[in-house]
């Protein structure tokens, strides 16, 4: 019922006009009586369809896993269920289902004189069980290194700052780890602008027991662990280890390096940018470049084939280099095409992948798997959906992932921990989000984040006991080492805030309390 004409109403049901009356059942307070009562029968109806709706999607998800927990009584039973879905192991088990479960913990907060700083950040950290743990976060304002651990808990103190203060920071990569007389040395490699540097920074001894006990166990330590903390001070025991030295550099004028992959085991680092890609060796001396027709966003050399390399474009194609053939113009490819420019490249080479799979990452959000040995072939389907004229000369993927948000942004939070199958991406809708790659029923997120008022612009797993930094050896003398051999996974948030004000920290999430 409507009443948008002055002295008429309108009857929706019989969709007619009809003049108000003075008295009788058109007049207004008879109307109006009816309009609420066809009001209240309207929301009774809304309610009963969305119980009803409810039920039966309980209904058809508990019918699905109790179908999908039968375990198949002989091989015909067998061949059917995974014609129909898939894997036969749960679709969240073992360290996904730990995954499921991560809740903030502890967070350390980082300079607030400039929260622009770290819109867009670069991070790497050791991951070595021999190595105790250190984070190299390179910003707007430099590059910033710290030592740290998460076990027995979750702590972050300063070793020293700027290093390299210029221009931002592109990409950042860790490379090997060297002897030089009594001490050993670890490269930190980084482009900026049309600059890639080598630098090799000491490793860091471990903490004396009297910094352990005074940096680790005040009372303002563990009076409330919830709390934002800053990060601690520089212990003594670093003196003489602060200081870094240049290893190396290349510069290419006219161009903009955007990102680079190294393999320090064939001692091979390849650079993308906007006008060529270049291979160089472990001395950073050229020894090819090739033209490109749009800016290279990502790059990855797999492994074990370090003659080759896979690049992603602005234009959203993905190619293969392989420089073995016509040395003065190596061989390149157009293989796949993404529906944005790919901003993320790795291959699958872990826990039983044989390493044909690539994985790309799109700036429209898209996160998919591309087989390597499959041919090029038109799909029809696939050109009319996306309106692209190049497709025919492309396959379509193997796998897509749904759930991840990206509307324009290059630099977002992104991880793989290829040993458990899980991959962890932040959206510029402010979410964090993980999904199993192993699953192949669903492709949705198995954890979503609390909803941050910026994106994050770098995340880390802390979930593979064989990536965990080394215990400090100062805490032997105060906890047993039942405790010290427990570790709790979780992952780690750079330049995360809940609100708008708060300032930016890293933030420690673990399913352990």
């Amino acid at each position: 019922m409507s009443f948008d004409i002055p002295g008429y109403f309108l009857d929706k049901k019989t969709n007619k006009l009809f003049k108000i009356t003075s008295t009788g059942p058109y007049s207004l307070s008879e109307l109006r009586k009816r309009l609420q009562k066809e009001e209240e029968e309207a929301k009774t109806a809304e309610a009963a369809a969305a119980k009803a709706a409810l039920r039966s999607s309980i209904a058809k998800t508990t019918s699905f896993y109790n179908i999908r927990r039968q375990w198949p009584t002989n091989i015909n039973q067998y061949l059917r269920y995974r014609a129909a879905f898939g894997s036969l192991k749960p679709a969240v088990d073992g360290m996904a289902f730990l995954m499921t479960l991560l809740k903030p913990r502890s967070s350390v907060q980082l300079d607030e004189s400039n929260r622009q700083a770290y819109n867009n950040m670069c991070v790497e950290m050791t991951n070595d069980p021999d190595d105790y743990g250190e984070i190299f976060m390179a910003t707007r304002t430099g590059l910033h290194h710290f030592g740290y651990e998460v076990d027995p808990r979750f702590h972050v103190w300063k070793v020293s700052d700027d290093y390299y203060n210029g221009n931002e920071v592109q990409a950042l990569q860790l490379g090997r780890r060297t002897e030089s007389g009594e001490r050993s040395f670890r490269d930190l490699i980084g482009t900026t602008g049309n600059f890639i540097w080598r630098h090799a920074f000491p490793v860091l001894p471990p903490l004396l027991d009297e910094e352990v006990r005074q940096m680790f166990l005040t009372d303002d330590e563990s009076s409330d662990p919830s709390r934002h903390r800053q990060p601690l001070g520089c212990p003594s025991s670093y003196v003489g280890f602060c200081e870094s030295y240049r290893r190396g550099s290349f510069r290419q004028r006219k161009d903009l390096f955007w990102c680079f992959s190294l393999n320090d085991d064939f001692d091979v680092v390849v650079i993308g940018g906007d006008q060529s890609l270049y291979l160089l060796n472990n001395a950073f001396d050229l020894v090819h470049s090739r033209k490109v027709k749009s800016s290279v966003f990502a790059a990855h050399i797999p492994k074990t084939q370090p003659n080759i390399c896979w690049t992603g474009s602005r234009n959203g194609k993905i190619s293969l280099v392989d420089w073995r053939r016509n040395r003065s113009m190596p061989y390149y490819a157009e293989r796949y095409l993404q529906s944005s420019s790919v901003v993320k490249l790795h291959s699958l080479e872990y826990n039983g992948r044989t390493g044909f799979e690539l994985l790309a990452v799109g700036m429209d959000g898209s996160i998919q798997i591309w087989d390597t040995r499959k041919p090029k072939g038109y799909h029809r389907s696939f050109k009319e959906k996306h309106k692209r004229k190049d497709h025919h000369n492309y396959q379509h993927p193997i796998v897509s992932f749904h759930g991840h948000v990206n509307e324009s942004h290059r630099a977002l939070g992104f991880d793989l921990d290829l040993q458990n199958n899980l991959m962890m991406a932040a959206g510029s809708d402010g979410h964090v989000r993980i999904w199993s790659i192993r699953n192949s029923n669903s492709n949705e997120p198995i954890w979503t984040s609390y909803k941050y008022s910026s994106p994050i612009p770098a995340v880390k797993f802390m979930s593979n006991p064989q990536r965990y930094p080394r215990t400090q050896d100062g805490w032997t003398s105060v906890l047993p080492e039942t405790v010290l051999s427990r570790h709790c996974p979780g992952a780690l948030l750079f330049g995360a805030n809940r609100e708008s004000d708060d300032p930016c920290s890293i933030e420690w999430l673990t399913a352990v309390k």
